[in-house]
């Protein structure tokens, strides 16, 4: 089963990120002294507090030019370039965000919020999914599988604003067993397991709940299901007849005692009565035209057990999703 896409969008305020430098600090960074100016801006050596202090160089854009949208424009371009570039002599591009209002949106901004949003989706889709199988009446196998179909900024990313939209757009799929489908295969399997000339009594079949042993990443699922039923012999007309044949001439007793020994007989729950046709005496006539066997259909069934199952190898959903 898998969910449509659900959507979820955020805004944030980026001025109240807590970026307040004092003297040494700018956002993320303390400086420690400038080490050059140009016709952008200027730059800094400094420590990125949320890195362990690493040594970095931070460009800052020129208070005069912060709020030149031509200015910005070309900052943004340097930065983005920077970022594809790989040279020993040239540093790599770790950040570019808005502090004090001299940059834009960062690539950390939107990374934060589309966690927040993906947390919230997973647990409503969970849940959504959870009734959704409630209401099939089916077992979920495994665990719930989270996938990002979309993401989107607005504005993009190194777009100048102080704030900021997320949209998020999620889906999620689970593998599940129709317990039906369970109960009617394990029926089916459960009657193909009786002997020639037997048929389930549907009215003493007992079907136990299925049991995962292992599943793939292809779907496929090994399963065991506890099933029990009782089984009804139907003598066959050439089996009644070899019977008639071999009693022929026998005492009463004796011919009891072999009628219980036959197959498809329960010598326990099946009474078994034969009358002479001409009347009283304990020895059958010796010719089996004169003996008629006439199958009664028992009262009383006996109870079918269900056998214990290993518990499951494979539990259902895992209340921790996976993504």
């Amino acid at each position: 089963m898998t969910s449509d896409g659900k959507s979820m969008k955020e805004q944030h305020d980026l001025t109240n990120e807590g970026h307040h430098p004092g003297k040494g600090q700018f956002g993320n960074y303390d400086l420690i002294r400038r080490i050059d100016m140009g016709g952008m801006g200027e730059v800094y050596l400094a420590h990125q507090r949320t890195a362990f202090h690493r040594e970095v160089a931070v460009k800052i854009i020129r208070d005069d030019l912060s709020l030149d949208p031509v200015a910005r424009a070309r900052f943004f371009r340097e930065a983005e370039v920077s970022a594809h570039l790989k040279h020993d002599h040239i540093l790599p591009l770790f950040e570019f965000g808005e502090v004090q209002g001299r940059q834009v949106v960062s690539p950390s901004d939107v990374e934060n919020l589309s966690s927040q949003l993906r947390q919230s989706l997973i647990s409503e889709l969970s849940a959504e999914m959870d009734s959704q199988l409630q209401a099939l009446h089916v077992t979920e196998i495994g665990s719930k599988q989270f996938t990002d179909l979309s993401e989107s900024s607005n504005p993009a990313i190194g777009t100048g604003s102080r704030t900021v939209t997320v949209t998020l757009t999620e889906q999620e799929s689970v593998e599940y067993i129709n317990g039906v489908d369970v109960q009617q295969l394990a029926h089916l399997l459960l009657a193909q397991e009786l002997g020639p000339n037997t048929i389930l009594v549907n009215s003493t079949v007992q079907i136990g709940q299925p049991v995962v042993e292992a599943g793939t990443d292809l779907g496929a699922v090994t399963m065991k299901v506890a099933a029990a039923g009782v089984g009804e012999y139907q003598y066959p007309s050439t089996q009644l007849q070899a019977i008639l044949n071999h009693i022929k001439g026998m005492t009463l007793a004796n011919a009891r005692t072999y009628r219980r020994q036959q197959p498809g007989v329960d010598a326990n729950s099946v009474s078994i009565s034969i009358h002479t046709l001409f009347g009283e005496s304990n020895t059958l006539p010796d010719s089996a035209s004169q003996i008629k066997i006439i199958p009664i259909n028992p009262t009383t069934l006996p109870s079918a057990s269900l056998p214990t199952l290993p518990a499951p190898a494979v539990s259902p959903g895992s209340p921790t999703p996976t993504v």
